[in-house]
């Protein structure tokens, strides 16, 4: 699996797309839910789009599991 590196901002989108192709590869979250010791109903609700910002040692699992780094990105003062 290849690493990818994502701002903060794309953090819930990203982590939406790779919980629903882990679903459909394997066909269910709950192998994903026990070995990243997250309940099955908060990655469903992250998948669907109903949890958009993870907290973040929900975020950090995940982001370790499916080699996801987030790198901090400055505003650009005018």
């Amino acid at each position: 699996m290849t690493t990818k590196t994502i701002t903060l901002v794309e953090l819930s989108s990203t982590l939406r797309e790779r919980l629903q192709e882990y679903g459909s590869q394997y066909g269910s979250l709950s192998r994903l839910s026990y070995d990243v010791r997250i309940p099955q109903t908060t990655l469903h609700s992250i998948m669907c789009g109903r949890r958009t910002h993870p907290r973040p040692e929900i975020a950090d699992k995940l982001c370790a599991h499916f080699g996801i780094t987030i790198v901090a990105v400055e505003k650009e003062v005018a």
